[in-house]
């Protein structure tokens, strides 16, 4: 057996303050995570995303379609890991 996380990255507003993180924010705040499941010895980190919806549309996942832009700042400001 197995212990993990999995997340499919949605791109939703927060049900308090009604607002919606940048793709950014979202995939920095994923690589946050990944880092602290690794950190605290889970097995599986595991992204996904949502293939329903129209491609012509903003998707609601992070994971199904990242600017290249968004990428680049998300992994200039990752916080740095120690090399095991």
């Amino acid at each position: 057996m197995q212990f993990g996380i999995f997340t499919v990255g949605d791109v939703t507003p927060d049900p308090t303050t009604g607002r919606t993180p940048t793709e950014h924010e979202r995939i920095r705040a994923m690589v946050t995570i990944a880092l602290k499941a690794e950190e605290v010895g889970l097995d599986v980190f595991a992204t996904g995303g949502c293939c329903a919806g129209s491609l012509l549309r903003k998707p609601a996942h992070v994971p199904d379609a990242p600017t290249h832009e968004s990428l680049k700042k998300a992994a200039a400001t990752a916080p740095a890991t120690a090399e095991t």
